[in-house]
C-alpha cells in the first residue's frame, strides 16, 4: 500500500484528479471530430470556399499520421472520395 499523498502534491498525481464528464466530452470530440472534419474541409476546397493552403495547414497532423500509418491514408482517401465530383 501506498501512502497517503499531501493536498498540496495533489496537483502532480494524476490518479487522484477528478474525472470531469464535461472534458472527457470534449476530449472525445477532439478526437473523433477532428479527423472526421476533414471531409466538409475537402467539400468546401473542392468547390473553392477554402483554399488549399488552409487545407494542408488545417490538417498537417492528420498528414503526418498519414504518412506514418498508410492504412490510414486509405481510409482517409476513401472517406475524401466519396466527396469528390464525377467529372
Amino acid at each position: 500500500m501506498t501512502a497517503p499523498i499531501s493536498h498540496r502534491m495533489t496537483w502532480f498525481a494524476p490518479w487522484t484528479w477528478k474525472r470531469s464528464p464535461l472534458v472527457e466530452g470534449m476530449l472525445m470530440l477532439g478526437f473523433v471530430g477532428y479527423p472526421l472534419s476533414v471531409g466538409p474541409a475537402f467539400w468546401l476546397t473542392v468547390h473553392g470556399w477554402m483554399s488549399v493552403t488552409t487545407l494542408e495547414a488545417a490538417y498537417l497532423p492528420l498528414t503526418w499520421l498519414e504518412d506514418a500509418i498508410p492504412i490510414l491514408r486509405d481510409a482517409e482517401r476513401a472517406y475524401t472520395g466519396w466527396l469528390t465530383p464525377n467529372n
